[in-house]
């Protein structure tokens, strides 16, 4: 359904025309497609997505059509998330960090806090020895949209895992712990 959508917008593609709002569409079924084929592991069909949103994204810049924020910054955020999804979370860390991203192209504390709960997916799932970056990047989430975040069972999750993990008591997640409902570090 996404390709049909894909092709049939095709043709209102304009790279040179002020009505970025088709480009900005496309892009975003690319994106839609790209983490569904992530989700069913097709890393190569995956890959051909993001390029194609990431070149649109290139062409037209940042732009809110139909308030959906389509551009560099949204794309490299979709990256992110379709890395962790091909369990490649350390490298789609890394590129992530590299990356200059436009938070207030965003327009949204619950986008940047998916931002941060992604980064700290990827820490969580790829890197043991770096636990306090991912309870850092968890806190500026739930500080963000306490309301998304705390509710949220992939956020919930990394807490329950970091405190699992947790050799001795850290203050940053007993207070995420406390503020999840998801009980006290364990001490060991």
């Amino acid at each position: 359904m996404l390709t049909i959508g894909i092709d049939e917008l095709a043709p209102a593609i304009s790279l040179t025309s002020s009505d970025t709002l088709p480009a900005e569409m496309a892009g975003l079924m690319h994106l839609a497609r790209a983490h569904a084929a992530a989700r069913e592991k097709r890393s190569d069909e995956a890959e051909t997505h993001l390029v194609e949103a990431e070149h649109l994204a290139a062409r037209i810049g940042e732009h809110n059509g139909m308030l959906q924020h389509f551009g560099p910054t949204n794309v490299a955020l979709w990256r992110l998330g379709i890395g962790i999804e091909l369990s490649d979370s350390g490298r789609a860390y890394e590129e992530a960090m590299r990356t200059e991203l436009d938070l207030s192209a965003l327009g949204s504390a619950e986008r940047e806090a998916s931002l941060r709960l992604n980064l700290a997916r990827a820490l969580v799932y790829s890197r043991r020895d770096r636990d306090a970056e991912a309870i850092r990047h968890l806190d500026a989430a739930d500080r963000l949209a306490p309301q998304r975040i705390r509710m949220d069972p992939l956020a919930r999750d990394l807490v329950s895992v970091l405190r699992r993990r947790a050799r001795r008591p850290v203050w940053e997640l007993e207070s995420l712990c406390n503020r999840f409902g998801i009980g006290k570090v364990n001490n060991k």
